[in-house]
């Protein structure tokens, strides 16, 4: 019993002789983007296209898709909004989501009115 107690105790030793060894690596991580909302509601003749050229918006017609990704609860298509309907209008999208939403914008011809 005390040689198997003795062989446990020198295994335990071991390992912990060689984590002390190694460099444990600390991962850090930036401040994250405050993520910000703004609000919009739509007025007749609203598209997508027209509410992301909006100064106070994106102020750049190509980054529609990001309004309509922040709303796909209650925008099932992006051609269809309605006056009075309210958009959540996220600030805080990454470089990369707003590249994407654009060349999404870029392969979609603009609505037009029948």
């Amino acid at each position: 019993m005390k040689l198997n107690f003795l062989m446990l105790f020198t295994l335990f030793a071991m390992v912990l002789n060689s984590c002390a060894g190694q460099k444990h690596q600390i991962q850090t991580y930036e401040n994250p983007t405050i993520v910000q909302f703004k609000y919009y509601q739509v007025i007749k003749g609203d598209c997508l296209w027209s509410i992301a050229a909006k100064k106070e918006i994106y102020n750049d017609a190509f980054q529609w898709p990001l309004i309509f990704k922040m709303n796909r609860d209650t925008v099932a298509n992006q051609d269809l909004i309605y006056p009075n309907q309210n958009l959540i209008i996220n600030t805080g999208f990454s470089d990369s989501d707003i590249q994407l939403a654009r060349q999404i914008a870029s392969n979609t011809p603009a609505y037009k009115h029948q």
